[in-house]
């Protein structure tokens, strides 16, 4: 039986290492959109070129989410399929999957496919993304990996450090004021998941204070060592600090750090960090 785990691009990882026999992996872009521009949020995306452009732009900028054509394709060729997508609150990403399911069936009854809107992106999709493939290395049948994937989300968390909101401000998120006085006065906002939208939980004067913060919410939320990953905008430094907080209270965690993708970097901003983890 062949494999495919698929993700769209609010998961960073555009690549997965150490593929389960017949497995592929593929990550379907969204696409992102300055004014006339669109860049597509693949491999070959300059995410530099892209945050330059917005900040740039006055005006409001968007995002599309893959068409259900774009995951046609990507379901093309596997017995088994796995997708997970960005919180359904944030994108269409997950309907447009659930019509591609649809139409993929008709062609092809004898497929299994499941699609989970994960509640979240970034980091923890690139977490549950390992996790599945190594369900499939062990040679579990579909319904128990889908089991094991759906107890693992349940442990799944996110959180956002900001120190931009330029975004949000054009888009209508965020006020105006609100972003500039943060911008001045070197506030970090932190935010995490909430049922798939994002909260903001604290504020923290520079970055040192907010990373502190940020270890203290992985405690109160029950991490206790284990699979972390640490996404940035440009801010490898940062991450760098955070992954030695971690390992200084958490010595068995296991830490990947990775430049955020377009997506994540178009909402996320320069210097934006993304803390994936999962709870005991």
């Amino acid at each position: 039986m062949s494999w495919k785990i698929i993700v769209d691009s609010s998961c960073d990882l555009k690549q997965l290492n150490n593929l389960a026999p017949n497995t592929q992996y593929k990550n379907v872009p969204l696409t992102l959109k300055v004014g006339d521009h669109e860049f597509i949020d693949d491999e070959n995306l300059d995410t530099k070129k892209m945050l330059a452009e917005m900040y740039a732009y006055e005006d409001r900028v968007t995002s599309s989410c893959p068409s259900p054509n774009a995951y046609l394709e990507a379901f093309e060729g596997a017995d088994n399929i796995i997708c997970m997508t960005i919180s359904s609150k944030l994108s269409g990403s997950y309907n447009s999957c659930e019509l591609a399911k649809s139409l993929y069936l008709e062609n092809h009854p004898e497929a299994n496919i499941f699609v989970l809107d994960t509640l979240l992106c970034s980091g923890p999709i690139s977490i549950l993304a390992e996790q599945i493939n190594q369900s499939i290395a062990k040679g579990l049948t579909f319904d128990e990996v889908v089991a094991d994937l759906q107890a693992n989300l349940e442990k799944s968390k996110i959180i956002f450090v900001l120190s931009s909101l330029d975004n949000l401000v054009k888009n209508g998120r965020v006020n105006h004021l609100v972003g500039k006085v943060v911008g001045l006065l070197n506030i970090r906002l932190i935010g995490q998941n909430n049922d798939g939208q994002i909260d903001m939980i604290h504020k923290a004067r520079g970055q040192k204070k907010a990373l502190a913060t940020v270890v203290s919410e992985m405690e109160k939320n029950n991490f206790n060592g284990g699979r972390v990953y640490l996404n940035h905008v440009d801010n490898l430094t940062g991450c760098q600090l955070l992954e030695k907080l971690i390992l200084d209270k958490f010595p068995t965690a296991d830490i990947t750090i990775e430049e955020a993708g377009g997506l994540c970097s178009f909402y996320a901003e320069e210097n934006g960090l993304l803390i994936g983890y999962q709870t005991k």
